[in-house]
């Protein structure tokens, strides 16, 4: 392929792209995520914020790391922090389990190593519903 044939078809390419709405690229998402704050060392989530799928990803202004709200079988929660305990690698949900993007360790919805290189269980944080309100302490 000439070179300015690969420029005209990735400008066509990009204007094809330019055309699908944002709502439809964040719905390839397998569940949604959360920016909130931590105010004195506590992030507290509306209940009714929290994925359906019982998995929400949480970025919060004033917690060390982001971390995610599991909804376990028996109706409880973990907030597990999704910072690798091998390597300090990012480590994001795939096909039910979470994954070190660096060197592959795999940990379960609880944070329990499943297989190493880690050695040790991702970080938890203390979790209680308060009325309507999921309370995470991250400090």
């Amino acid at each position: 392929m000439e070179r300015r044939q690969f420029l005209v078809r990735s400008c066509q390419a990009c204007a094809a792209l330019a055309f699908i709405p944002a709502a439809t690229l964040t719905g390839c998402a397998s569940f949604k995520g959360l920016s909130l704050a931590a105010d004195n060392g506590m992030v507290q989530i509306p209940l009714a914020q929290l994925d359906p799928s019982g998995k929400t990803m949480v970025k919060a202004k004033g917690a060390p790391e982001k971390f995610i709200v599991v909804e376990q079988p028996d109706g409880s929660y973990s907030a597990i922090e999704l910072n690798c305990t091998h390597k300090g690698g990012p480590v994001n949900e795939k096909d039910g389990q979470l994954v070190c993007g660096l060197h592959g360790s795999t940990f379960d919805n609880t944070g329990h190593v499943v297989k190493g290189p880690a050695k040790t269980d991702l970080k938890r944080y203390g979790v209680e519903v308060v009325g309507d309100l999921l309370q995470v302490k991250v400090a």
